[in-house]
């Protein structure tokens, strides 16, 4: 009985899923109730007032509804694939490809020196090959195991084409197991429709600090074939709109969409006056004020310069009538600010934006800059020494405030220059394209 209520809650569900509320409409249609009921006879004051409060406890509901149900509840009829949803349960996109079965079911193994590799699942389209993969052992594993490098062979022996792609490089057990990892590439070419072979070599750490790492001889090798039907072609619209935030210009060249990711390409004229470093709140809005944000775990954007594309979670199976691309918050620096220069000796900032945020300095083998605001990004792209010779920074670190990268050789005792890559200043506005 407690199933059958269950499925009849979530398909009342599901005809809720869609729907948002942001609260500040709520409040709009608040206020303007009250406005209408003030101009009404006082009889019918009562009802009105009834009516609203039941508005509000319905929208209550609505989200109260969605928030209790598990992430694996919402994907009804996805029988065997509620781990997988679990790990993708803050991707929208993703979610929605796995309740629309196009995730893949794989469930094979291959096994060496007691260290089984499981690859679980997999769903593919014509931008990403996303795997899901665990480890299981029945030995006493008590150091992380390390995956040193995977690729995938094609039937005539050679490796597919990837662009980036992501994994866990560190793999930890609990009782024998792993999690399941996930892991995204994206394609440098077409899958194919014949078999695909997953090969991952392993490294293990030896020493009494364990600081030390040793190769396995042997290959994990997992052959699979993809179910060609679950790969869903993109579709890619053509915009080519400019909108403007405080007087910089930001052009939309298209969009493409995909099970697995959106994909919006844009260009920064030349003649802005500030660096655009990032569209920091990026998203699709459709008509019921759903949003799909920018790629929270993964990546968020490829290119460099004034050309960049950033990958947003997917509506590629909503059934929006209105679409619209949204800019609120960008990160942006004026062009003539982008050079700091810095004293090492005297351990002093002698040119840097004029905010402040990079007025303190020490120096060592590393260069630390204690900021007054807690970051999360690469700031820096490269320095000149006193000589002119550029010296690319490769390496970075940051805790709270602090972000500091070490020195090429010689550690510099003249005063050098940096090109800064991103800073934390923002413009504001209310940018908005209609896609459709």
């Amino acid at each position: 009985m407690f199933d059958l209520e269950e499925k009849k809650l979530n398909n009342v569900k599901q005809k809720y899923d869609e729907i948002f509320v942001p609260h500040e409409k709520i409040e709009d249609a608040i206020f303007a109730g009250i406005r209408e009921a003030r101009n009404k006879k006082k009889r019918f004051q009562f009802w009105t007032n009834s009516l609203l409060s039941a508005a509000v406890i319905v929208v209550v509901f609505v989200i109260m509804f969605r928030s209790i149900i598990p992430a694996e509840k919402q994907t009804a009829g996805m029988h065997g694939m509620e781990k997988i949803a679990e790990v993708v349960r803050n991707d929208k996109g993703l979610t929605a490809a796995i309740a629309h079965n196009y995730a893949q079911k794989i469930n094979r193994s291959d096994e060496h020196d007691g260290i089984k590799v499981v690859l679980d699942s997999v769903i593919a389209d014509e931008e990403q090959l996303i795997m899901f993969y665990h480890f299981e052992s029945k030995q006493d594993i008590n150091t992380p195991l390390i995956v040193d490098n995977y690729y995938f062979e094609k039937e005539n022996g050679k490796k597919l084409k990837l662009g980036y792609f992501s994994t866990q490089q560190s793999v930890d057990f609990d009782n024998g197991k792993s999690p399941i990892y996930q892991c995204d590439m994206a394609l440098a070419e077409n899958l194919p429709t014949s078999p695909l072979t997953l090969t991952m070599e392993l490294k293990k750490r030896t020493g009494e600090d364990k600081e030390k790492t040793v190769k396995y001889a042997a290959k994990w090798k997992i052959p699979f074939t993809l179910d060609q039907h679950k790969i869903a072609k993109k579709e890619v619209v053509s915009l080519n709109k400019t909108v403007l935030v405080e007087n910089q210009k930001i052009l939309i060249k298209n969009i493409s969409f995909s099970p697995t990711r959106v994909a919006i390409s844009v260009h920064f004229p030349a003649g802005n006056t500030k660096q655009i470093f990032e569209l920091q709140d990026l998203r699709l809005v459709n008509e019921h004020g759903e949003t799909w944000p920018i790629i929270m775990n993964g990546l968020t954007g490829t290119g460099e310069g004034n050309d960049k594309t950033y990958y947003l979670q997917s509506n590629y199976f909503a059934t929006s009538q209105k679409l619209y691309i949204t800019i609120n918050k960008i990160r942006a620096l004026d062009k003539e600010q982008l050079l700091v220069k810095v004293d090492p000796q005297k351990q002093k900032v002698l040119q840097a934006p004029m905010d402040g945020k990079l007025n303190k300095v020490k120096s060592g083998v590393r260069l630390t800059f204690i900021l007054k605001e807690k970051i999360s990004f690469q700031l820096f792209d490269y320095y000149t020494d006193f000589n002119g010779k550029k010296h690319e920074i490769n390496s970075f670190s940051f805790s709270d405030n602090l972000i500091e990268f070490p020195y090429d050789d010689p550690i510099p005792t003249k005063p050098i220059t940096i090109k800064l890559r991103d800073y934390p200043a923002y413009i504001h506005g209310n940018a908005m394209i209609r896609v459709k």
